[in-house]
């Protein structure tokens, strides 16, 4: 887990992007937070490294969530297609973020 935190203006945004593409290059490379946990899961069933960007605070439930991407927890969820199947799936990713406050 990787936080970089500075002044407005101080690259954060661009460090995290090229560290990002040095390990996992995408069209997307920063992306918002997301809005809930399964946002979440399925930015890391798509990608080796997670980068959110502009944090302003963490919520409880995006720290616990990225904890368990980080370690190697896994989601469970019920697909929309069919009430009786279900998709799980256990991640282990790298996951970074960029904020100007003085913490998260």
């Amino acid at each position: 887990m990787l936080s970089l935190k500075g002044e407005q203006g101080s690259c954060k945004s661009s460090a995290s992007a090229v560290l990002r593409n040095l390990v996992d290059p995408n069209a997307a490379s920063l992306r918002s937070g997301p809005r809930d946990e399964r946002d979440l899961f399925i930015a890391a069933n798509n990608s080796w490294v997670i980068t959110l960007d502009n944090l302003s605070h963490l919520p409880d439930w995006l720290s616990d969530a990225l904890c368990r991407v980080a370690t190697g927890g896994g989601l469970a969820t019920r697909l929309y297609v069919r009430l009786r199947d279900s998709w799980w799936s256990t991640f282990w990713r790298i996951a970074s973020m960029c904020n100007a406050a003085q913490s998260i």
